[in-house]
């Protein structure tokens, strides 16, 4: 998929503003390579930093330059299918109003320098919104059937511990988290990327998160791309109870379930997310809070559940490319969802995968939930 979009990417920005350049042949060439090169920046970081697709094991200013040359690239191409159907569709009706055929060739150019100009400002915007604490967003939900004192839960989502995310981050996200205070603290998957072995020590820092009934987890699909079954150990180690299709009942008045995630479906590992595996031998009676990494699978969860806790999507990380994000996530991107009977909740993210670390009206964040009774 990554090497279609790559191609199709490379073919239109080579022939929509490359190809018509006043440039000696060598610029045409040199500039067709660079576009290849950002074209296919994960592959190529890929084949130099340690055959792992997720997280390179390279040095960050390598990261976050690339990352920011990838930003630009990639915002460039999609600023530039929508403008120039605009362009197009306005210079159509003028030369209809005209009578005349008119050449756009030099406003196209114009036109195009202004769209990587705005490419570049963009990105860098994005990349140190990336660099930016999460903030801190409030939700009250009130729950039929829960009789417990007024509970404030922790979420956190897609942390994806990485080579771009240096330990400092983790520390303060910690500090962040406990600051708050909460009774539950609970992430809803992709910890970390790369191996295991070499994010062990930033992933410890979560082993410092503190809540009165605990702190608990549940698999990302990124989970499936370490050692899964070692990195449920680790993190059981550092004192994150992991929910993978079980549950646990939170001060006698509330059920807090989790679902594996769907990516360890495949021949690997043959785990499958188990609603009713993880809530086997829980009173009916109890309200079902649960934890599951991809929102799209509320549409099934629901009936089973009176909140549904997710991240996955990482709120769309930018405004526009969001409404996609939300078509690829059953139409759930970022917030709060009512439909009913059942609500679901889908964070933005705490951190961002540094692939693609960019963030433009879609902020991180730590979700801060207060459950009540009615």
């Amino acid at each position: 998929m990554l090497l279609l979009i790559a191609a199709a990417s490379w073919l239109y920005i080579y022939f929509r503003a490359i190809r018509n350049l006043k440039l000696a042949p060598v610029w045409h060439i040199l500039l067709s390579i660079l576009a290849a090169i950002f074209s296919l920046k994960f592959q190529l970081l890929k084949l130099f930093g340690g055959g792992m697709f997720t997280a390179q094991e390279l040095p960050l200013w390598v990261l976050y330059l690339t990352a920011i040359a990838y930003g630009v690239y990639f915002l460039f191409f999609m600023l530039i299918i929508p403008a120039d159907l605009i362009f197009s569709l306005t210079h159509f009706i003028a030369d209809k109003k005209s009578g005349k055929k008119s050449s756009w060739l030099k406003a196209r150019r114009i036109f195009t320098a202004a769209l990587l100009l705005s490419s570049l400002v963009l990105a860098l915007i994005g990349f140190f919104n990336f660099l930016n604490a999460p903030q801190i967003t409030p939700y009250h939900i009130t729950l039929d059937n829960y009789r417990g004192r007024e509970l404030q839960i922790a979420l956190l989502s897609d942390l994806h511990v990485d080579p771009a995310t240096p330990a400092g981050v983790i520390d303060e996200i910690v500090a962040q988290t406990n600051a708050l205070s909460p009774d539950l603290i609970v992430i809803v998957g992709d910890f970390a990327d790369g191996k295991l072995e070499n994010r062990r020590s930033e992933l410890e820092k979560l082993g410092k998160l503190h809540a009165t009934f605990g702190v608990f987890g549940v698999s990302g699909n990124h989970e499936f791309y370490l050692d899964y079954f070692g990195f449920l150990e680790f993190m059981q180690s550092i004192g994150i109870t992991m929910l993978e299709n079980q549950h646990v009942v939170i001060d006698g008045n509330l059920v807090l379930a989790g679902v594996s995630d769907d990516a360890g479906s495949g021949k690997k590992y043959r785990i499958k997310p188990d609603i009713d595996q993880a809530l086997a031998g829980t009173d009916p009676a109890l309200p079902v809070i649960l934890l599951a990494h991809r929102p799209k699978t509320f549409d099934e969860n629901q009936n089973h559940c009176q909140l549904q806790l997710s991240g996955h999507t990482h709120g769309g990380m930018i405004l526009g490319m969001n409404m996609m994000v939300a078509l690829l996530n059953g139409y759930y991107v970022s917030g709060l969802y009512d439909c009913g009977n059942s609500k679901l909740i889908v964070s933005n993210g705490t951190r961002l995968w540094g692939g693609f670390p960019f963030r433009l009206g879609m902020p991180s964040e730590i979700a801060l939930i207060t459950i009540s009774g009615k």
